[in-house]
């Protein structure tokens, strides 16, 4: 059953152990978001993003925040797993002063 929740803000820590399973349970409880932003610098971001981005059918926007100067190995990270990925996408990284920051 869905709440119909359309935007999550997600804080981790980066020692947090179970992120696959936190994504494989987003997919399956809330299957109308369109928005999500992953705060935090934990390892399992791209298979996270991998698991949202071909389970939630309406998800339009995946932010990652503070990847802390990896945005581009996080981007060809995500290129490598494009061609298991069920839908396409484009990634673009931030022009702050932070630089911490893939839109995806």
């Amino acid at each position: 059953m869905s709440n119909g929740l359309r935007q999550l803000n997600l804080f981790t820590v980066w020692q947090q152990l179970n992120l696959l399973n936190v994504a494989y349970l987003i997919v399956e409880q809330l299957p109308h978001l369109q928005i999500i932003e992953l705060h935090g610098g934990a390892r399992e971001f791209i298979e996270m993003s991998h698991i949202l981005m071909s389970g939630l059918s309406k998800l339009h926007f995946l932010t990652l925040h503070g990847i802390l100067q990896h945005a581009e190995l996080y981007d060809k990270k995500l290129r490598d797993l494009q061609n298991s990925n069920t839908r396409s996408f484009r990634t673009e990284g931030s022009n702050t002063i932070n630089d911490d920051i893939l839109f995806i």
